[in-house]
Order: structure tokens, then sequence, then C-alpha cells
């Protein structure tokens, strides 16, 4: 009885893994795939259109407090940006007499979901550490950390970029200043 059970078992995984491979193999000659090369080919198409996450500018909210300074990051790439999450490394800031240095933490802002292709959003240039008031800050730079995931069909691809932030502060006022790490 028990080996009977275990031919139809094996009988019917056969029948499933068939089909399933009939499935994908109809969906693949779909695409116009229906070689190694083809599936190569929507590979590296796949990589030419991927997102690209850049910083566009800072946007100055107050002329009296840099926290609430804000940074523009747009996706310069042709598909989406999905999953986005961002964070600090090699922290340093200094408000008041509270100094904190080589710290690493995430910033929790309010980034969308995706960013498709040509669209922008803006995020705050210090995140909730502060506590979300308005502050005069005396020194901060950091390494910011985009992560995203670009995807297509199905191929996924977990991406980064990475700026460092740097505040420079004048007794008139203050400028940020971003470049590629």
């Amino acid at each position: 009885m028990d080996e009977e059970f275990g031919d139809k078992v094996a009988v019917a995984l056969s029948l499933m893994i068939a089909i399933l491979l009939i499935d994908v193999t109809t969906l693949v000659g779909f695409l116009g795939v229906t070689s190694l090369g083809g599936l190569l080919t929507l590979y590296l198409t796949f990589l030419g259109l991927l997102p690209k996450l850049s910083i566009e500018g800072v946007v100055d909210r107050s002329k009296k407090f840099n926290s609430e300074s804000r940074i523009k990051i747009k996706n310069i790439g042709k598909l989406s940006a999905w999953n986005i999450r961002h964070e600090a490394n090699s922290l340093k800031v200094k408000v008041g007499g509270i100094t904190v240095n080589d710290g690493t933490m995430s910033i929790y802002a309010d980034l969308p979901g995706h960013l498709t292709g040509g669209e922008s959003v803006e995020t705050a240039i210090v995140g909730q550490f502060l506590g979300g008031g308005s502050v005069s800050i005396a020194e901060l730079n950091y390494i910011l950390v985009l992560r995203y995931e670009a995807r297509f069909l199905f191929f996924r691809k977990q991406l980064s970029r990475r700026w460092r932030v740097e505040l420079r502060t004048f007794e008139d006022g203050f400028s940020w200043n971003i470049s590629l790490a």
C-alpha cells in the first residue's frame, strides 16, 4: 500500500513539474526569449534601464534653523526604484553641548514606497534624530547611503548610492555641501 501511494505521489510531482516547465517555457517564449542568448539580452536590457537615484539639491526652508533643510532626491533612471531607505554612516553632529562622533543610524523620514523614472521627492536632511524640532546645528557631516531595489519582469537587483553630506556654518548663515562619496 505504501509503495502504491509513493508511486502516485511521484507521478503527481512529475506532472506538476512538467506543467510548471511548460508554463515557464510558454511565458519565456511569449516574451520572445527562446534561447540562452535571448535571456542574456533581456538581462542586459534590464541592466541598461536600472533606476539611478541622485540628489538634485538642498531646499532651505528657514534662514535661521538649518535643521529644517531638505534634500531633493530624483530618480534619473528609466525604471522605478522600489523599497527606498536611507541611513547615515560616520555621523558627526554637534547641537548645543551634545556631540556625537562616528555614529550610524537609520534616517526615518517620509520617503515613498517607490519613485518612477523622472520623479523626485524631498526628505529631511537631518532625519528625526533631533526630535523633529527646529534647532540650529553647530556641526554636522555624515555619509548618506540610499538603498533601493530595481524590478523588471522576474529580475530584481539591490542597489545603493553614497554621498558625503556636510554642513558649513558661518556667522551670518549656513550652506550644505553634498558630494559623491
